[in-house]
């Protein structure tokens, strides 16, 4: 049985310019920095999501950030969702990740 449940939203993640495109090896593979520290941030939140519950990650991505979110299993949200944004985000894609588990 799925659980169906709220979403934890990430503001602000980002990695600053230098760093775009540093790689980092780990048991022979290669992975983008910013790669690693997304999925940290995931790891985080699937922790508090074993206290909490909710079945949905939300952030609002820039041009830059979109391939990203994209290659990390995030997903547009699409017309008949709705995701609530600031004025500085009218510019940005609305973007979701579905968490699954089982109760």
């Amino acid at each position: 049985m799925l659980k169906i449940g709220g979403s934890v939203h990430i503001n602000d993640f980002a990695v600053e310019e230098k760093y775009h495109g540093w790689k980092m090896e780990e048991d022979g593979e290669e992975y983008n920095l910013s790669d690693v520290l997304l999925m940290d941030c995931m790891t985080r939140i699937s922790t508090l999501n074993e206290q909490i519950g909710f079945s949905f990650i939300t952030l609002n991505s820039t041009d830059r950030g979109y391939s990203l979110y994209k290659r990390n299993g995030f997903d547009e949200i699409e017309d008949d969702m709705f995701l609530p944004s600031s004025k500085e985000e009218e510019k940005c894609r609305a973007m979701y990740y579905a968490l699954e588990y089982e109760l």
